[in-house]
């Protein structure tokens, strides 16, 4: 009797209450549109509701209804929570959620930028440039395994494959010329055919990318200021036409029928990008604006630049250009405010707008991103729904919603010399390059937490031995790497953040704080290491571990010595700190590798000099402008330690209240640079002051202080200018 007793109860409740049923809100999958397209949203999988109400997650809401299913337009795309809540019969209520993915509709042929890396045209193989061993490797997507290595010129820079043909373009800059690919037997490791483009003397060829056909090529030539095409005639590659007038172009991107092209180291108001016609008939030139600021602990004030990369959103609608923000008008000279290594330089991303009715405007917001140093690459997912921004020396890839530049993720310690991103055409997988250590990294895309995780690692060497010597490359690796606490704090500077590539950054820096003045940043390049005596303009470090004082004070690094090291050896031109510090004697065997300036764009096609710069070179050797005296060849400097201790300086009648100290201590001259490669070290002077060298020798050498050139004619001036932009 009990048991019936029980079950009774348990059938119609205590009390006679009945028990309520079940309420389960069901909204369907994920799913993924385009913008503009019609969504239904159904909720007939629910059980118990008596109604529904849908927040499709864009400020649209639909009625409470007791009909299951509705219907919603998205104008916008995004990444959005559509929210689902039913309500029982007895008033009790459900939420579940749905995502829905917007996108614009993706062009046929996909944008395709010059980059580290590249994929062919079924997006199964994948190559990279491998700078310091003049190589290309190739890499088996699916299988994520190194097939070869192709030879190619001296530290080949950036390529691009075509988007519908077997056609790989290399960008070789020190070797002047392009090396072109077939790439039909890659799989098989066969490359059936090589061309090689040889370009003019100097011409610096920086970026190239590959009509979608394979039978045109577009290359951006950095030392001539020049964009041009090649077109593929039988077996040979001819000249289609030239756009002159570029500054320091870099960055290139083909999208549709127009080419891209940023220019690398920007002017102090502004970056800027140009736009050229794949026919060469429509050009425009665009910018994007200097950032006001404020600056604080996670924003700054400066200007775009170091823009290597244009990387154009799979719907062709935005341009994107990874770089880093350089805040120039900071200093206690220039406003009284001290810089400091939040307020320097940072990575940023700007976007402008392709579409015709705005082409070229620059998209607001700019992402700014916090503890990063310099965003040098970028990728979009086949659909554009992410962008992967990769930084240089923090060794990261940051995750952005492309429309809101909302960060969903980071993937972090990925490897020394981050400097290239490709995504899988089918959004499975993101490779990362890791130049400086050698190695190329894959992350699964889905799961953005998990995907560390299951990162896979290819190394790139193979068979290949290390080509630098150790030393040297492990200070190529300190030089970069913003993440190392003991380079820099919050993973903002390291040396390549004012000398990408051993260059100069074409800024110049207030150092009033550091005992110093107005400084131009001089390139590297040429002067290995100590080989032209005291570094800087006032001759104030006299061995390259100096470098530990910017360290410690401006980057607010914990130092590469240890703390009795640093004890004893603080403030330079003192106790030597050579031989105390593997990092920094690392670093100074890197910096000592630096021979070779760039050839000169402006010498004659077989790089010699051309009759003016030979007359110009005989009125710069001549006693009565006395130039070589302090600039004579080969080195064409000077610079040297006295007898006394000292360093011969030179007042050439530049010096002004902005110039500063040496030292903390009075400044009575400048160190004499060297001029081989000068033609690349604009702007001139200690201090920035002078645009072009006839403002060097004219304008700013009234009394003849730098030299003796008043008596020069025009004509001559233009020699002695032609000579001195033809010196290697």
């Amino acid at each position: 009797m009990w048991r019936w007793c029980f079950l009774f109860i348990a059938l119609i409740g205590c009390g006679g209450d009945s028990v309520p049923s079940e309420l389960i809100a069901v909204p369907g999958s994920a799913v993924t549109v385009e913008v503009g397209s019609e969504v239904v949203f159904d909720a007939t999988g629910s059980e118990g509701a008596a109604s529904y109400h849908w927040v499709f997650g864009d400020g649209a809401e639909s009625d409470v209804s007791a009909v299951a299913r509705t219907l919603h337009t998205y104008t916008q795309p995004g990444h959005y929570t559509a929210v689902l809540t039913v309500v029982g019969a007895d008033g009790r209520t459900a939420t579940a959620a749905r995502s829905v993915l917007v996108h614009y509709s993706v062009m046929e042929t996909r944008p395709r930028s010059a980059g580290r890396l590249a994929g062919d045209e079924t997006g199964s193989i994948l190559f990279a440039v491998m700078p310091d061993f003049d190589r290309v490797a190739v890499l088996d997507v699916g299988r994520a395994q190194l097939l070869t290595h192709l030879d190619t010129c001296a530290e080949p820079t950036v390529l691009a494959h075509a988007a519908s043909a077997p056609v790989l373009a290399v960008a070789c800059p020190v070797e002047s010329r392009v090396d072109v690919f077939d790439t039909s037997g890659a799989a098989e490791s066969e490359f059936p055919s090589w061309d090689r483009i040889q370009l003019p003397h100097g011409s610096q060829p920086s970026g190239a990318v590959v009509s979608p056909d394979g039978q045109k090529l577009y290359v951006a030539l950095q030392g001539r200021g020049e964009l041009r095409r090649y077109d593929r005639s039988g077996d040979d590659w001819v000249m289609g036409w030239t756009h002159g007038g570029l500054v320091d172009p870099r960055g290139l991107a083909l999208v549709g029928s127009q080419v891209l092209v940023s220019r690398h180291r920007s002017a102090d108001d502004s970056a800027s990008w140009a736009r050229i016609s794949t026919d060469g008939e429509v050009y425009s030139e665009h910018s994007l604006a200097y950032d006001p600021g404020p600056d604080s602990d996670t924003t700054s004030r400066g200007v775009p630049s170091y823009l290597q990369q244009v990387a154009v959103s799979p719907d062709g609608r935005v341009a994107v250009f990874p770089s880093l923000q350089a805040n120039t008008e900071r200093g206690e000279f220039l406003d009284g405010l001290a810089m400091t290594h939040e307020t320097t330089t940072r990575a940023v991303m700007s976007r402008a707008s392709l579409l015709d009715e705005d082409f070229g405007v620059e998209l607001p917001p700019r992402k700014l991103f916090d503890n990063r140093d310099l965003a040098v690459a970028a990728a979009f997912t086949p659909r554009g729904e992410w962008l992967f921004v990769a930084t240089l020396g923090s060794e990261s890839v940051e995750i952005l919603d492309p429309w809101t530049l909302q960060t969903a993720g980071s993937f972090q310690d990925i490897g020394r010399g981050v400097d290239g991103v490709w995504v899988e055409p089918d959004g499975s997988g993101l490779w990362v390059s890791a130049g400086l250590s050698r190695e190329l990294v894959r992350y699964p895309l889905g799961d953005f937490l998990a995907a560390p995780a299951l990162r896979q690692h290819v190394d790139l060497l193979g068979e290949l031995a290390e080509v630098l010597d150790d030393q040297v490359l492990l200070g190529k690796q300190v030089f970069h790497r913003a993440a190392d606490v003991r380079m820099s704090n919050d993973s903002y500077l390291s040396c390549a953040s004012c000398h990408l590539d051993g260059d100069h950054d074409g800024r110049t820096w207030d150092f009033t704080d550091r005992g110093e003045g107005l400084r131009n940043t001089s390139s590297l390049l040429g002067r290995a290491g100590l080989g032209h005596g005291p570094l800087h303009w006032s001759a104030n470090f006299d061995e390259l571990q100096d470098f530990e004082e910017d360290i410690r004070s401006a980057m607010a690094g914990r130092g590469f010595l240890s703390d009795n090291d640093w004890a004893e050896t603080r403030g330079p031109l003192g106790v030597a700190k050579a031989g105390r510090s593997v990092e920094l004697d690392a670093l100074a065997a890197y910096i000592t590798s630096l021979q070779a300036v760039p050839a000169s764009p402006f010498r004659d096609d077989q790089g010699e000099l051309t009759d003016e710069a030979q007359a110009g070179q005989q009125l710069f050797l001549s006693l009565d402008t006395g130039c070589a005296e302090c600039h004579p060849p080969p080195e064409y400097t000077d610079s040297a330690w006295l007898d006394s201790g000292a360093p011969l300086l030179h007042d050439v009648g530049t010096l002004s209240e902005g110039s500063g100290l040496r030292l903390g201590d009075t400044l009575d001259g400048i160190d004499t640079p060297t001029l081989r490669g000068l033609w690349a070290s604009s702007p001139y002077l200690h201090d920035g002051s002078a645009e072009t060298l006839r403002e060097v020798l004219v304008e700013r050498n009234a009394l003849d202080l730098h030299g003796t050139t008043s008596h020069l004619s025009d004509q001559q001036v233009e020699s002695l200018v032609a000579f001195l932009e033809q010196i290697e």
